[in-house]
């Protein structure tokens, strides 16, 4: 009965409108016009005027909801279940914001070298690494490295100077004693700990660096940090030797100017 139907966001004039069309229902034997639309309807019977009534207020009803939501049409959680990794970036997202298909999102989510920092909102099924606080910092760069013979003997007793550069001549050397792998994995744990852990680290094939089980080899294990050996005999391959070059330069410049012995 259209007479007891108050919606909800109904304004006092639009009640008053309504209520007049009622009271209109109930003399059937006149001709009423009321406004429909853009023009107006011209009601000779009690049904056209109930239907038009009904037509009238679905502007008002048109916003209303119709209640909750089905599971189909519910958007899924940004953090999904899985038993391989937790991440806040799902397939969907990755798809959405890449231009890619979800399953070449799924597999560049399952091969990402890039260290996402790991969530865990839903429940936990399986163990995770500590904080990212407590992992090197990433160095968005290759650098390479090699030993540097200083060819005598220092006031504190180094003999050797293992060299890190890249083909921007970025130099860092660090003294040594010797020439062992423990040494060189020293320097390079000081190396990650003053700049960062960069992408690869190109050397030659020295035992010390390149022999299986050896401590450098460990370092660039443990700090993710891709090995690339050169080949045979091929010393231009490693662009630090161009930095110990020039750094042996400097270095006897330095030597002669301060007439050090």
């Amino acid at each position: 009965d259209p007479q007891h139907v108050r919606f909800p966001g109904m304004t006092s004039t639009e009640l008053e409108d309504i209520e007049a069309t009622n009271r209109t229902v109930s003399s059937a034997s006149t001709t009423t016009i009321l406004p429909c639309g853009d023009g107006n309807y011209n009601c000779t019977t009690e049904i056209d005027e109930i239907v038009l009534c009904i037509i009238s207020s679905s502007r008002i009803t048109s916003h209303i909801s119709d209640g909750p939501l089905s599971e189909d049409k519910l958007m899924p959680p940004k953090t999904f279940i899985s038993s391989d990794r937790h991440s806040n970036t799902t397939p969907e997202d990755l798809s959405e914001a890449s231009g890619i298909s979800i399953d070449q999102a799924e597999m560049t989510l399952l091969a990402t070298t890039q260290h996402h920092a790991w969530s865990a909102i839903m429940p936990l099924s399986r163990r995770y690494r500590m904080d990212r606080m407590f992992e090197p910092k990433r160095l968005a760069s290759h650098m390479a490295s090699d030993t540097m013979d200083l060819r005598t003997k220092g006031i504190h007793g180094f003999r050797q100077s293992q060299v890190f550069g890249n083909k921007q001549m970025f130099c860092e050397a660090y003294p040594m004693k010797d020439k062992t792998g423990n040494s060189c994995s020293d320097a390079l744990k000081k190396f990650i700990r003053d700049y960062g852990a960069p992408i690869s680290m190109i050397t030659d094939g020295s035992r010390e660096q390149t022999a299986r089980g050896s401590a450098f080899n460990a370092t660039l294990r443990k700090n993710k940090i891709e090995p690339v050996v050169t080949q045979p005999h091929r010393p231009q391959q490693n662009p630090v030797e161009t930095v110990i070059r020039e750094l042996r330069k400097r270095w006897y410049r330095a030597i002669f100017q301060t007439n050090c012995p």
